[in-house]
């Protein structure tokens, strides 16, 4: 039997499109796209840009940052989550968590916030999201924080690039493991604090690497690599 793949963005719907469209699907389709249209509008049109600095947009978002519990990933000195959590201390959230594989850089973040910010609350949550056990023993960390009884806003930034081959611990392509299984889970695992929070936020920091090729669901751990790799 003959299978057809749906793109993302396509309506599995075969009872709808087994009939032509009628006036109320064309209103419909009207309705959707004129919304996309403003929203499109609407960015085209904004104040910010590519110059835009991240204390520009503090200073305007300050309300909406100020008594929020925020977690984010991936926090070495000087990279985009922690200049990102050094910058959104200023407007004074209710609790940073800070989560990393190294505590020595974690410490170093932490320091730099507290000494800028010091009534800004730092929690230090141990993640490493190469390892799915490391995963579920931060998972249980942060869900047994009495203290932090809700996640506002989760920024999934952590990962790594152009490592050399290698597989996880749960046998899984490195790259693939850390950057997509390991946040997939831990997003998951602590989806009860998330869902807590009155207005919750999932914001996963990526790139433009997906348009240089396509994720082989037939070998995402990337034979070819393994088998060049053993050769050397």
């Amino acid at each position: 039997m003959e299978s057809k793949e749906y793109l993302p963005f396509e309506k599995k719907s075969p009872e709808r499109n087994r009939h032509p469209p009628s006036s109320i699907d064309v209103a419909e389709s009207d309705i959707e796209n004129s919304c996309v249209n403003r929203q499109f509008e609407s960015i085209m049109t904004s104040k910010w840009g590519a110059d835009t600095t991240g204390a520009e947009l503090v200073k305007e978002f300050a309300a909406e940052i100020k008594g929020k519990a925020i977690l984010v990933t991936g926090v070495t000195p000087g990279g985009l989550g922690a200049i990102f959590a050094e910058t959104i201390a200023k407007a004074q959230p209710s609790t940073i968590v800070l989560a990393g594989r190294n505590k020595d850089k974690i410490k170093a973040t932490t320091d730099a916030i507290q000494s800028a910010n010091p009534d800004v609350k730092v929690k230090v949550l141990e993640l490493d999201l190469g390892s799915f056990s490391a995963v579920r023993r931060a998972a249980e960390t942060i869900n047994s924080w009495d203290d932090v009884p809700h996640i506002d806003v989760l920024v999934n930034n952590a990962g790594i690039m152009a490592v050399d081959f290698g597989l996880t611990e749960d046998g899984f392509e490195r790259q693939f493991g850390t950057n997509h299984l390991g946040p997939f889970l831990f997003t998951n695992l602590i989806m009860g604090k998330i869902r807590a929070s009155d207005m919750p936020r999932i914001i996963v920091v990526s790139s433009d690497g997906h348009r240089l090729g396509v994720i082989r669901w037939t070998d995402y751990n990337y034979g070819v690599g393994s088998a060049r790799a053993n050769q050397r």
